[in-house]
């Protein structure tokens, strides 16, 4: 997640180990204090103008707001069990957060502040997404084989949509009007109406799909396959899949512009392929025994989490270069930008 209005362009790195975010300026390539906020920190998310960033805490059950010019963490605002994942709604006002542990979405109001009555959803849900325009947010409940959709206007949640099994990961296409949901469980890839919340047919995948990303252009989709060391690119017109080789272990994509980099946690890689036929580039070594996890592209750096590593690698997709590694806090699992 990206968001203008903060100077110098920076990365906020929620390290779920040491229960810090980490500020990262990402034109010094430089760390700042950590900020301490609840336990276990496992999602950021920031709003539209990169005035405040929030934080899930999944070990408190709560969230914690930073102010991000001064660097100072509010009050934590008490949310449901095991907070998990964040969205943002399009227009800055409200923050929807997922609670696994609860089966549970809690709004919150951004100007106060206060959550919302909680909103049940299917079991333990893990991600949201929001379609384009916010008027309906989806929760993929990874116990329940199901998508939830919920309408942002009125915070009620919507019939579930039947998908595969432990769905994990989404993404919209705006020009198709549709939603791809990636089932770890099932090695499928579920595509949704955004008009009628209905399924189509799911699309063979490989094992265990764990990440899924739709080109700019909305004419492919790719997915990257954790098992089977490889990403299955789809053409949303149809026709047979593509596959591509990638590093051990894929678990972790961004597409931008017309590539996909694909983030392999076995291999400590950053693999680039051209995102519409899976042709493949040499892919970028982020460090040995490093576990990269997460990776989020602002302009053309890639900023990969080094999990195991406890540190952040910076990627340039225009040299394909890895910077030094800067030292963050224990196990950062998830980041957002400003600036």
């Amino acid at each position: 997640m990206t968001a203008q209005g903060t100077s110098p362009p920076t990365a906020w790195v929620a390290n779920y180990g040491s229960a810090t975010v980490t500020p990262v300026d990402l034109a010094t390539h430089q760390a700042g204090k950590a900020i301490g906020v609840g336990t276990d920190p496992a999602a950021v998310a920031v709003t539209p103008n990169g005035r405040t960033i929030y934080v899930a805490n999944e070990g408190s059950g709560t969230v914690t707001p930073i102010n991000t010019a001064t660097r100072r963490p509010g009050r934590a605002i008490k949310v449901g069990s095991a907070p998990i994942a964040l969205s943002m709604g399009t227009n800055g006002h409200m923050l929807y957060v997922v609670n696994e542990g609860s089966s549970t979405v809690t709004p919150i109001d951004v100007a106060t502040g206060r959550p919302g009555s909680p909103i049940i959803v299917g079991a333990g849900p893990r991600a949201i997404a929001m379609t384009p325009g916010g008027r309906i947010a989806y929760v993929l409940n990874w116990l329940g084989g199901s998508v939830t959709p919920i309408d942002t206007a009125t915070g009620d949640a919507l019939a579930p949509i039947p998908v595969g099994s432990f769905p994990v990961s989404i993404a919209m296409s705006p020009r198709t009007g549709t939603a791809y949901v990636a089932n770890f469980g099932s090695d499928t890839v579920t595509p949704i109406s955004l008009a009628t919340n209905t399924a189509r047919p799911a699309i063979p995948a490989g094992f265990a799909p764990d990440s899924v990303a739709v080109t700019p252009d909305g004419k492919h989709v790719v997915v990257s396959d954790g098992d089977s060391d490889q990403v299955t690119v789809l053409s949303t017109a149809g026709g047979p899949a593509r596959h591509a080789g990638t590093g051990y272990s894929p678990d972790a994509m961004a597409v931008s512009g017309a590539e996909a980099y694909v983030v392999s946690n076995i291999s400590g890689t950053v693999t680039p392929l051209a995102a519409s036929t899976g042709r493949r580039g040499s892919p970028v070594s982020v460090g040995p025994y490093s576990y990269p996890t997460g990776m989020v592209i602002t302009g053309s750096t890639a900023v990969v989490l080094d999990t195991y590593g406890g540190q952040v690698s910076l990627v340039s997709t225009r040299t394909r270069h890895a910077a030094a590694p800067i030292t963050v806090g224990e196990f950062p699992v998830a980041v957002a930008i400003t600036g």
